[in-house]
């Protein structure tokens, strides 16, 4: 099964950006759908979108955010959203480079 373009595997690692990291757990491909262990219980189930819970798009292969701290200023927040679109155009582009 692909995930953002990458096939995704149990024992892979994800991230949730409301539930933190999680490790996939299973392929669920009769219903298109992954479960990811959150630890301690808690299991919870995507479609191949990396929609779950919510309408939005909440698991990714890493942290989306990382440690960037949104700036309140609109000068200063729309300089961060220019890098972010380019930094998007620059990973869908590279998108079949291979991991060594």
């Amino acid at each position: 099964m692909i995930f953002d373009g990458d096939e995704i595997k149990v024992g892979d690692l994800v991230h949730d950006i409301v539930f933190g990291s999680g490790i996939v757990d299973a392929i669920l491909d009769g219903e298109n759908r992954i479960r990811v262990h959150f630890g301690g219980g808690r299991y919870y189930t995507y479609n191949v979108s990396g929609q779950g819970h919510f309408p939005q798009k909440t698991l990714f292969w890493r942290d989306p955010i990382g440690n960037f701290v949104p700036p309140k200023g609109g000068v200063r927040w729309a300089l961060f959203e220019e890098m972010r679109k380019a930094v998007s155009v620059v990973c869908n582009t590279t998108r079949n480079v291979k991991e060594d």
